[in-house]
């Protein structure tokens, strides 16, 4: 049941991005839109570079652990999101972390807590988890 409750929650707290990130992105339709408008760069360990996906959108990068056959799983997320959305989102994120506040924006990220996964995986995943507090820590936004 408890499993069940926090991917529900994950779950809500995916979605709740995801609209108010639609928002402010059919809010900012008639500006100019930039190349690269978030451009997030982390330094991942050369041996997990082909286990790891990256799903880039407007105003965020997620990471995934590539199971093989079976679906990504969710490894943390970086978001940006303005002064306004932040106030609306952070009583509902329990696991974001600020790592940058200006201009207007708030960046966070948000880190798995999934500890296992099913399947032959799981020691890639585990020493994968090893790691993910570097990989975060080397985040840089250019």
């Amino acid at each position: 049941m408890k499993k069940l409750s926090g991917i529900l929650c994950q779950s809500l707290t995916i979605a709740m991005m995801a609209i108010i990130l639609f928002q402010s992105g059919a809010s900012a339709h008639n500006r100019m839109v930039q190349p690269n408008p978030f451009p997030v760069y982390v330094t991942i360990p050369e041996a997990w570079k082909s286990m790891i996906a990256r799903q880039d959108y407007e105003n965020e990068s997620i990471f995934s652990f590539k199971t093989g056959n079976e679906k990504s799983v969710f490894l943390f997320s970086v978001t940006k999101v303005t002064d306004e959305q932040w106030f609306t989102l952070k009583s509902q994120l329990t696991d974001a972390t600020v790592i940058a506040n200006e201009n207007g924006y708030i960046i966070f990220v948000q880190k798995t807590a999934q500890q296992k996964i099913k399947g032959a995986s799981n020691d890639q995943y585990q020493q994968v988890l090893l790691e993910l507090d570097n990989m975060i820590k080397s985040i840089k936004i250019g």
